[in-house]
C-alpha cells in the first residue's frame, strides 16, 4: 500500500475585498490554509452564487462543509446542498482547519 493522498481544498468566501481578506490572513497566520486562487469574493454576487461556483468548480457539494459565523453563509451553504459548521472567531477556524 502507499501513502494516503489528501485531496482536500480550503475555499474562503468573504462579502469583503480581497486585499485586506488577504491582511486579515496574514494577520491571524491563517494564509498557509488558503491558496490565492481559492479565495472568492460575494460582494457582487452574492455568498450563494459564490458557493455554487465552489461547487462547478470542486465537485459535489455534498463532499464540502461551508464554514462561517452569519446566517447569510449558513443560508448559502443550504441553499446550494453544503454541510454548515459555524465558527465564532479566528481561533475556532484555526481549530477547524488543522
Amino acid at each position: 500500500g502507499g501513502a494516503a493522498v489528501e485531496t482536500h481544498v480550503n475555499v474562503l468566501v468573504t462579502h469583503g475585498e480581497l486585499v485586506p481578506t488577504v491582511v486579515k490572513l496574514l494577520l491571524f497566520g491563517l494564509e498557509k490554509y488558503f491558496h490565492p486562487s481559492c479565495i472568492y469574493s460575494s460582494r457582487e454576487a452574492g455568498k450563494t452564487a459564490c458557493f455554487s461556483d465552489i461547487v462547478r468548480r470542486f465537485g459535489s457539494a455534498d463532499s464540502m462543509v461551508a464554514v462561517g459565523d452569519g446566517k447569510d453563509e449558513e443560508a448559502a451553504a443550504r441553499r446550494t446542498g453544503m454541510a454548515f459548521v459555524r465558527v465564532e472567531g479566528p481561533g475556532d477556524l484555526r481549530r477547524v482547519l488543522e
